[in-house]
C-alpha cells in the first residue's frame, strides 16, 4: 500500500475514536447515570424518574413480575365416587355391542377353557388394585382399565366358542353354542353327574338371563359380564384379575340358583361395567 493511504488513515483515526468515545459515553449516561453525574443525579429528580425503568429491566439485576390472582370461570368438579362398582339407582342400557372380528385373538378364552388359571389384567393394574388407601381417580383409572380388560376377555372367549368346531363363526354366541360351552366346563368337573337333558335346561335358563337385549344370542359385552361373575367367584369374592378353572363353572352355579332374581344380578354389573361413564 502507499504512504498516501496510510497518511488518509492517520488522518481520519482522532475522528473515529471521538465519535467511539462519544458512543461509549453515551451508552454509559443511559445505563447508569449515577458514576458520571452524582451530583445532578440527587439534584435533578426529573432525570432520575426518567432513568429509573431502564434500570428496573437491566440483564444482570433480579427482576420478579407479579401477576394478578387467576379466578378460573369453570365450576369446580364435583367429586367422584370412592367405588365405581356400587352405583345404585342408574337406568339399564343394553344395546348391541356387535359381532366379534374374525380376525380376534382366541388365546386367553382358550386358556380359560383348558387352563387351571387365567390372568387377564396386567400387573400394574394388580399392583394398584392391592395398594391401600386408592384415592377417588385411582379408583376410577382401575374401574375403566378393568372394562378394558374384561371386555377383551369377553371378545377372546366369545371369538373361541364360536370358531370352534361347533360353532357358527358369526361374531356371536347363540344358544346351542353356550349350551355346548356349559356341557362341557361342567362335565369336565368331576363332582358332576347330572344328565344331559337337566344340563341343557340349565344353560339355556343361565343363556336367558345373559341375554338382556333379547335378540337370542349373546354379543362380547354380555359374555364379558358372566366372566365378570366368574372372577368375582373367587375365594376373596371381590374382582382381582384372576379366574380359576372352576371359577367359571361356579358362576354360572351362582346364576343358575339365583332363578328370577338372575337378570336383576346381570344387568347391575353390565351397568357396572359398560354403563357407568356413558
Amino acid at each position: 500500500m502507499t504512504s498516501q493511504y496510510w497518511n488518509n488513515v492517520l488522518n481520519r483515526l482522532p475522528n473515529f475514536l471521538k465519535q467511539t468515545s462519544a458512543l461509549c459515553l453515551g451508552a454509559e449516561i443511559m445505563t447508569n447515570p449515577r458514576s458520571l453525574f452524582p451530583l445532578g443525579w440527587s439534584v435533578f429528580p426529573i432525570a432520575r424518574s426518567y432513568y429509573t425503568p431502564y434500570q428496573s429491566y437491566m440483564p444482570y439485576q433480579q427482576y420478579t413480575p407479579t401477576y394478578p390472582v387467576y379466578n378460573s370461570p369453570y365450576a369446580s368438579v364435583p367429586p367422584l365416587s370412592t367405588n365405581p362398582y356400587v352405583q345404585p339407582g342408574r337406568t339399564f342400557t343394553a344395546t348391541d355391542a356387535g359381532a366379534v372380528s374374525s380376525s380376534q385373538a382366541k388365546s386367553l378364552g382358550e386358556n380359560l377353557v383348558g387352563a387351571p388359571e387365567t390372568q387377564f389384567v396386567s400387573n400394574r393394574w394388580k399392583q394398584l388394585n392391592a395398594k391401600t388407601n386408592k384415592n377417588q381417580y385411582e379408583h376410577l383409572q382401575m374401574h375403566t382399565k378393568y372394562r378394558d380388560f374384561i371386555g377383551n376377555l369377553g371378545k377372546s372367549v366369545t371369538a373361541f366358542i364360536d370358531q370352534s368346531a361347533l360353532g357358527d363363526k358369526d361374531g356371536y354366541l347363540s344358544k346351542a353354542e353356550f349350551r355346548a360351552y356349559y356341557i362341557s366346563q361342567v362335565s369336565n368337573n368331576a363332582a358332576s353327574q347330572t344328565n344331559t337333558a337337566q344340563l341343557e335346561a340349565d344353560a339355556d335358563k343361565i343363556f336367558d338371563s345373559l341375554d338382556l337385549t333379547k335378540e337370542g344370542k349373546l354379543d362380547w359385552k354380555e359374555v364379558a359380564t358372566l366372566m365378570s361373575f366368574a372372577d368375582a367367584a373367587g375365594a376373596n369374592g371381590k374382582y382381582d384379575g384372576t379366574i380359576k378353572n372352576e371359577d367359571a363353572i361356579k358362576s354360572m352355579q351362582t346364576l343358575l340358583n339365583a332363578g328370577t332374581g338372575a337378570e336383576t344380578k346381570v344387568k347391575e354389573n353390565y351397568n357396572n361395567l359398560f354403563n357407568m361413564l356413558s
